[in-house]
Order: structure tokens, then sequence, then C-alpha cells
């Protein structure tokens, strides 16, 4: 084997090891990308969902503090249909806030984005509000696929918990 050979061999082998060390490394930072976007998204969805507990935490400060807000949810919570004029306005608001922000644990839920165990969590600690008879007459009201769902999944839920 000439020189020239023996050199050219030589150049084949060291060329080889680049690509495999080439390879080694890409997988490498693959496979650190892959646990960084899992990591990413277990912080978004932290925060979608702490983001909907203040929402609702803060709802419930509110009733707290309001005096009048809580006299109208004490009205509506024995006869929705007595709550008219500007207590109806603050009402359906407040009620839609308050809906709307289960709505979006619902929606997280859905999506893989809350366990199984914070969901139901949230389902039987809220059993005295989703049951008043105030809260269902507002759900039973909503349009739209998501609060129907929504309402039918707390109700079928709430079922199953009781038995």
């Amino acid at each position: 084997m000439s020189t020239a050979q023996l050199l050219g061999t030589f150049g084949e082998f060291v060329a080889a090891l680049g690509v495999i060390g080439s390879l080694v490394y890409l997988a490498v930072q693959v496979r650190h990308g892959a646990e960084q976007s899992r990591l990413n998204t277990k912080a978004v969805e932290a925060t979608a969902y702490n983001q909907t507990v203040v929402e609702i935490s803060a709802l419930g400060r509110t009733v707290i503090s309001e005096p009048e807000l809580r006299e109208i949810l004490w009205k509506a919570s024995r006869s929705p249909e007595s709550i008219e004029g500007a207590d109806r306005i603050l009402y359906r608001t407040f009620m839609s806030n308050h809906f709307f922000a289960f709505e979006n644990l619902f929606r997280l839920y859905e999506q893989g984005m809350i366990d199984e165990e914070n969901w139901e969590n949230s389902i039987l600690n809220n059993r005295a509000v989703f049951q008043t008879s105030a809260f269902r007459a507002f759900a039973e009201s909503r349009e739209g696929l998501l609060s129907k769902r929504f309402w039918a999944h707390v109700q079928t839920r709430l079922e199953r918990s009781d038995q």
C-alpha cells in the first residue's frame, strides 16, 4: 500500500469519526431540546392553571368585600328571577365571570393541562357553588358548546360523587 493510499484511508477514517461525533452531538442537542420543550410546556400549563385559580379567588374576595354584591347573590340563591335592574347587570356580570373562569379550568382539563386529581378537587371543592339554584339557572341559560359540555361534565361528576 502506497503512502498516498495510506493517507487517503486515514483521512476517510478521520472523516468517519467526525461524522460519528457530529451525530452524537446532534442526538444530545435534540434530546436536550425535547426536554426543554417539555419543561416549557409544563411551565405554561402551571401558569394557565394558577392564573385561572387566582381569578376564581379574586371573585371570592370580591364577594367577601362587597356587601351589596353579597346581598344580590343571596337573593339570587333563593330566586334568580327576582334580581332586576342594575342589580341584574351586576349579578349577570359576576356570574358570567365566575362561570367563564370555571370554563377555562375545564378547557385546560380537556387539553390535558390539568391532571385528574386537581380537576376532581376543583369540582368537589366548589360543589356548594355549583349546586346553588342561581348557579344552575345561570349555567343552563349559557349558550355555546363549551358551556354546555362543561356544565354536563360538572353535573355528571357531582352525581357520581354523591353515590
